[in-house]
């Protein structure tokens, strides 16, 4: 007996106050489903999943959290196929169609997915997924996720690759998991998470206080918030930024700050080669190192200024972690290298 796995994603987005999901057309079989493809040596499940959309969609793929579901089925004699399909956001890029396999890509709206699947494994994969954005999701509203998806977060696309849409939806998927927590607005967590960061516009020094401001600029925001709602959330947006060396005043600001920490140790090692080379393009690839390295130092060391503004058993342990990779000076060097001289071919 034959043993393959496949990878997917189950891409969905707002528009016009409805959700939508993303169906591609085989070009052989004529089926309709979700994008995946064969996992290959040396790949994660999500790694495969998310080369899988680019290659058949031409889109850049967010996975959010580790929502999936595995559908197990026999395509021929002898052979058992495990597919895992993730919960996803597109982040970048123009859906465009691999010639070779796929016959069309399109959204559409929730009410006919099922009509439209092909397959009874694939109808039974959204149905277990479809509830799991409802509870991600529950509490927070179609109308406000439209609007930012539809105006907002595309705002991103502008700035370094560090901050760039998949950037906030971590924040913003971070910021609703640890909502959960808490007895908050996940309507006030929500927006606060999407406009974050929208400050860097203006510059990065200032961008807490600048985000702020767009936020309470914002029509829509006005139409659909109190003042004082608004004031809450741009004290949360101002209180944010890690460089303050306080704790932010409220609930709603520790929330925010402690997911845009991301506590991932080698996420932060990425994000930050990432930052510090496209603040420094020009400079050598030992400089831009030194960058990197100066960068982890003043923020992330056992003397740096990041602080967690909630103990989560999770963000403590991968703080701790990263702190051990920098006191390690030639460890941390090395792995700055490899992902810049990775980048640059």
């Amino acid at each position: 007996m034959t043993k393959e796995i496949s990878c997917g994603i189950v891409l969905y987005k707002y528009a016009q106050n409805q959700r939508y999901f993303l169906m591609i057309k085989q070009k052989n079989s004529g089926h309709f489903g979700f994008p995946k493809g064969h996992l290959e040596s040396g790949e994660s499940k999500k790694q495969a999943a998310i080369r899988e959309v680019k290659e058949e969609t031409n889109l850049d793929a967010f996975i959010i959290g580790n929502y999936y579901f595995k559908t197990t089925y026999s395509p021929k004699e002898n052979v058992v196929k495990d597919v895992y399909y993730y919960l996803g956001k597109v982040y970048d890029g123009k859906l465009f169609k691999q010639e070779k396999e796929i016959d069309e890509i399109f959204w559409i709206l929730e009410k006919d997915v099922l009509n439209k699947i092909t397959y009874e494994s694939d109808k039974r994969v959204f149905r277990n997924l479809l509830p799991k954005i409802n509870r991600i999701e529950k509490g927070i509203s179609l109308e406000l996720m439209s609007y930012i998806e539809e105006h907002i977060i595309p705002r991103y696309k502008q700035f370094d690759k560090a901050h760039h849409v998949d950037h906030v939806f971590d924040v913003i998927f971070d910021s609703i998991k640890l909502s959960k927590t808490f007895d908050v607005n996940k309507n006030y967590i929500y927006t606060i998470a999407a406009f974050h960061d929208l400050g860097l516009k203006f510059g990065r020094e200032t961008h807490h206080i600048t985000g702020g401001e767009i936020l309470k600029e914002d029509l829509f925001i006005q139409s659909f918030f109190k003042p004082e709602e608004i004031l809450l959330m741009v004290d949360a947006i101002y209180d944010h930024r890690a460089s303050h060396g306080v704790m932010p005043r409220t609930i709603y600001g520790k929330i925010i700050a402690e997911a845009d920490r991301q506590m991932n140790a080698q996420n932060i090692i990425l994000r930050t080669a990432l930052y510090e080379t496209s603040k420094h393009p020009d400079v050598s690839i030992d400089q831009q190192v030194d960058h990197c390295y100066l960068h982890m130092l003043e923020k992330y060391s056992d003397h740096g200024y990041l602080k967690l503004c909630l103990d989560i058993g999770k963000n403590v342990k991968e703080l701790e972690k990263l702190r051990k990779m920098i006191r390690n000076e030639t460890y941390i060097r090395l792995k700055f290298k490899e992902i810049i001289m990775k980048r640059n071919k």
